[in-house]
Formats: structure tokens, C-alpha cells, sequence
């Protein structure tokens, strides 16, 4: 990743990147907005230690597939807060380790968690085919998926032992024989270094003396260079066999070898050819071996954790830092967990140059224009730190020529509202989010506005304006991916350089001021000079005065006579 963040001063040498700071100065090409929002959850059914996307679209038509649940289950409530406003969740799986279920001779579940229990796996003969078997997942007793593979069989074999020949003494490797039924196994131990050992069968295969043909699976263990070979035979064998333990470094040596005089008898296990089966959305196959016909196998023993600890918080966070979000949500009410995300966003933002937004609960004391603390909590069904969810999916998919004032909440949540319309400006004031009721079953957003209440003469008001932070980061991120991408490495720091640093810039205020996200913006608000002390270096100075959205209206009435 290419070097970016904030910087005081032009020492930055010998990092390469881009690097941005906001200043307030008395007045404050991609899609307006990407819609992307990341948060942890605690989820019944998704990958364990890792990042996954769900888009809205495929959360609409997939949802059993991706969460276990159908689309309107109340285990996918806060998903549906999140995408009532939002085209893309960057999700990570809070409560890991829980158990997957299985069944044994079919395979596991692909997630942990209860709804691996509802699966089902039938194995049947396919009514068409005597040679091909169908095997079919079903989920909450709908079937999903069916495989056809072709039918396989295991022949048991009466043997009877014959002489064992030891063949040419390498160093002090050994081999012992074991054969049960299908399955002839070879333990070599005491293998030198640079020697492979395998196994080959010579037998009677239609009534002709050959190595015969069969698939083969080499274990090595550790200690003392010992490795143990199984040998499933591909073809039937009549008569007398013989099995070769051989090592091979320049040539094949045979080691030792082993006479078994065989019979063959009728098939005793028919199925489906478990090595022709993939991998789907439910089940994880065990792809070995043979499954026999069955008209269900039930998944059992899966199970969801239900315990989060501060650390399940810890490896969120640094597993979704590598990827690009608009606005991350924190759904606890932990103290300790609230400042984790607090003091992360401003890491990120500062040092790594990823500029997005956080949403917290009740945690005004984060005075940050990248946190929005939510003061109204969720009562009934739900934690109360769920309507963040709703927030981060409304702020990352919001345009930026709309503010998040005055906003009616379309989500499913009972929001608590019943705070004095006098006391609303005063918890404003404070830095907190407020949701209000206008009118019945009207719940709405007072007004656009994030933690910032500390005012410096470079860092002032403008900035605790969320509508502000949205269009500086999204520009900050437009010039940042544009620049890293084309021109760090490639674009000569000369005159003509510059004016290609300062047309990228000027292309994309330009385009954001006649989408009405910018007011009276020109060209001449964006400067690119070289910095004489560094002829690896520019610096670009550039003013943005955000359009305002109208919050006040004032009304004077005359009665005229």
C-alpha cells in the first residue's frame, strides 16, 4: 500500500503516496457515493476469522444461502437496516467458533452454526442411468442442489498369504504389508533422505500378468522417516498377485515383496463415487470413498457461539482494514469496545490515509469529525446499540448533495423518542445524533452532525457537519486512488506534470460542483506548486466550499388591512 494519511510538514521522504490535510478557511467522475458499509456482527451462519460482501442485491434473492435464514427471519434484522440504504455490507463474523455440522459419511457443513442442522443429503440412483447416482442437498427441506455421479463399487477379496521376499537392502529402510479387503497398505520406515517410496501391484487382469492400475495415497509421518501407503486397486485381480515395496532415487529398487493368492467375490458396497462430488453453498463433501445409497442424511451437532469478548472486536477491525468502506458501524455498548473503534478510526484515518466514517452509540466524548454518536436507543427487540446499523447503511449510500437532516426512518427498529423537543437542541449541542418524532409513527433525524466540539482556527464547525466530511473524504479518496494509480512513479515532476496533477483535481471538484455538491467553484481554486527542497515532490492546495441544504426557515407574516 502506497504511503498517505495527514502530514504537518513535507517530510515524508523516502515514502511514496499521497498525503492530505483539512483546513477550514472561514466558509466552508465515480458515482457520488459508493454505498459501502463494513461492521462486525454476531451472525448464525457465515465464514469463521474472516472478511466476507454481501451486495443488496444478492442479500435480496440469496439470503438463505448467505446468513441460514430466509430474507425476512428475524435473525437478519440489523441486515436489513443496514441495506435499506446501502449497496454493499463488508461483513466479518463476530462470534467464531462455533460447530459445524456433519453428517460422517457425506462430509460437514460449510459454515458453524445451528442452521447446518437443517441440512440433508439424499443419495439415490438415478431413474435414468443404473451406472450414475444423484446426490442431492436439501435446506430446511427444500432441496438446493443435485449432483450426478457416476456409480462406483468395492470388491472384496479372500486372499491367501504367501512367502515374503526382502528385494535389495537400502541403508536401513524397512516394509511391512497389511491387506484388508480393497485396501493393501505398505509401512515403509527408516526411509533415506531423497528416497520415494511407493507401491506397485502385478496381478492377473484378464487372465494377463500386469502392473495393475488404482489410486494411491501417501501419508508421510515425522518420526523416523516413516511413511504408510494405501493402495485401492482399480481393477479385479484373480489368482496370485504380487505387491512390491519400492524406493526410487535414481531408479526404482524393489525393497520387499509380498505373494497373495486372491479371489474375487460378489460386490459388497455399491454407491456414489464420493470423489466426483464439488463443494456448494451448504456442504462441504468428503470426496473420498464411496456413499452409500440413503435417502437422507441428516447434519447434526452444529452449533452457534454465542460468546464475544473484546478481542472478536480486536481481529474485526484488523481484518477489515485492508478494505475500502464509506462508513464502519460499532453496535455495542461497551466502553472499552467504543473506544477501540474510536481510537482505530483515527489511526486509519491519520496514518494509513483511509478516509471513512464511524458510527457509535452514546459516545459524544469521542469529539471527532469521523465519529457519529447515536443517542437514542433501541427498546424491544434488539440491543440497544442496534440503530447504528441503520445509520452507517444511510450515510454510506446517502448522495452527496443531500444532507441526513430531517430523514424519516424506514427500518424495523423501536427507537426510544421521548425526549423533550426543548431538551433536543441542548443534546445537539452536545454532539449527539438525535432521532425525534414529528408527528405519529413519523420517527426522523434531527440533524447532520458527528462528535466534533473541540474548535481550532484550522479545524472549526464546518467540519462537525457530516454532509462536510462526506464530500472532503470522498474527494480525498477520488484524488488519492486516481493519483496512487496513475501518476506516483510515472508522472515527471515538470511543469507539464503538474498541470496533469491539477487537471485530475480540477476534473473532479468540477464535477461535483455541477452535481450541486460544490458552490461557486472555478479552477483557480486548485493549485499545484513543486516544493523546491524536494524535486520528488508537489503540493496541491485546494478550497471547497460545500453547498449548504436549507435547516431553517423564517417566515414573516404581514396582515394588511
Amino acid at each position: 500500500m502506497l504511503g498517505g494519511g495527514e502530514f504537518t510538514s513535507y517530510n515524508k521522504a523516502p515514502e511514496i503516496g499521497t498525503w492530505t490535510i483539512y483546513k477550514t478557511i472561514g466558509r466552508p467522475v465515480s458515482p457520488i457515493t459508493t454505498g459501502i458499509t463494513a461492521g462486525a456482527l454476531s451472525l448464525d451462519w457465515a465464514p469463521d476469522g474472516k472478511v466476507f460482501q454481501i451486495t443488496a442485491s444478492d442479500f435480496k434473492d440469496k439470503a438463505e444461502v448467505l446468513t441460514g435464514h430466509t430474507y425476512n427471519a428475524p435473525e437478519n434484522l440489523l441486515l436489513r437496516e443496514i441495506f435499506r440504504h446501502a449497496t454493499i455490507y463488508i461483513g466479518y463474523r463476530l462470534n467464531s467458533g462455533g460447530k459445524k455440522a456433519k453428517a460422517s459419511a457425506v462430509g460437514e457443513a460449510k459454515y458453524s452454526g445451528n442452521p447446518g442442522n437443517n441440512i440433508t443429503v439424499s443419495v439415490l440412483q438415478n431413474v435414468n442411468f443404473d451406472d450414475r447416482f444423484d446426490v442431492t442437498t436439501y435446506f430446511n427441506g427444500n432441496a438446493k442442489e443435485i449432483q450426478t455421479v457416476p456409480k462406483a463399487g468395492v470388491d472384496e477379496v479372500a486372499l491367501t498369504k504367501g512367502e515374503e521376499k526382502t528385494g535389495t537392502v537400502v541403508d536401513t529402510a524397512a516394509a511391512t504389508f497389511d491387506f484388508n479387503k480393497n485396501k493393501i497398505t505398505v509401512t515403509f520406515s527408516n526411509v533415506p533422505e531423497g528416497y520415494k517410496p511407493s507401491v506397485r501391484i502385478k496381478g492377473q487382469v484378464g487372465g494377463i500378468l500386469a502392473f495393475t492400475p488404482g489410486r494411491m495415497e501417501d501419508t508421510e509421518l515425522q518420526s523416523g522417516n516413516k511413511h504408510i501407503i494405501s493402495y485401492y486397486p482399480g481393477a479385479a485381480i484373480n489368482g496370485q498377485m504380487t505387491v512390491e515395496a519400492v524406493l526410487t532415487k535414481d531408479k526404482p529398487t524393489v525393497l520387499k515383496s509380498c505373494t497373495y493368492t486372491c479371489q474375487l467375490n460378489e460386490d459388497v458396497e455399491v454407491g456414489a463415487d464420493a470423489t466426483k462430488l464439488v463443494d456448494n453453498d451448504y456442504v462441504t463433501f468428503n470426496k473420498t470413498g464411496i456413499i452409500a445409497e440413503n435417502a437422507g442424511y441428516v447434519f447434526t451437532g452444529g452449533s452457534t457461539d454465542t460468546t464475544i469478548t473484546g478481542q472478536d472486536h480486536v481481529d474485526a477491525l484488523n481484518a477489515l482494514e485492508p478494505y475500502f468502506f464509506n462508513d464502519i458501524f460499532c453496535n455495542s455498548t461497551d466502553e472499552t469496545v467504543k473506544e477501540l473503534y474510536v481510537s482505530n478510526i483515527e489511526r486509519v484515518r491519520k496514518e494509513r490515509g483511509k478516509y471513512c466514517r464511524l458510527w457509535v452509540y452514546d459516545y459524544v466524548k469521542a469529539d471527532n469529525e469521523a465519529v457519529s454518536s447515536i443517542k437514542n436507543p433501541v427498546i424491544g427487540v434488539g440491543d440497544e446499540a442496534d440503530l447504528v446499523c441503520w445509520t452507517a447503511g444511510y450515510s454510506s449510500g446517502i448522495d452527496l448533495s443531500i444532507e441526513m437532516t430531517n430523514k424519516p426512518y424506514d427500518g424495523e427498529l423501536q427507537i426510544y423518542t421521548d425526549y423533550p423537543e426543548v431538551q433536543i437542541p441542548a443534546l445537539v449541542g452536545q454532539g449527539n445524533f438525535v432521532f425525534h418524532n414529528i408527528a405519529l409513527d413519523d420517527v426522523r433525524t434531527y440533524t447532520d452532525i458527528n462528535t466534533l466540539q473541540t474548535y481550532t482556527e484550522d479545524h472549526d464547525s464546518q467540519l462537525a457537519n457530516n454532509k462536510v466530511m462526506r464530500v472532503v473524504d470522498y474527494v480525498h479518496n477520488e484524488e488519492q486512488s486516481i493519483i496512487n494509480s496513475d501518476d506516483i512513479g510515472t508522472l515527471k515532476n515538470n511543469p507539464e506534470g503538474r498541470i496533469t496533477l491539477w487537471n485530475r483535481c480540477v476534473d473532479i471538484l468540477d464535477q461535483l460542483w455541477k452535481d450541486g455538491v460544490l458552490r461557486d467553484f472555478t479552477s483557480s481554486d486548485v493549485e499545484v506548486n513543486e516544493i523546491e527542497s524536494d524535486k520528488y515532490a508537489v503540493t496541491i492546495n485546494q478550497s471547497l466550499n460545500v453547498e449548504g441544504t436549507v435547516r431553517r426557515v423564517y417566515i414573516t407574516t404581514f396582515v394588511v388591512e
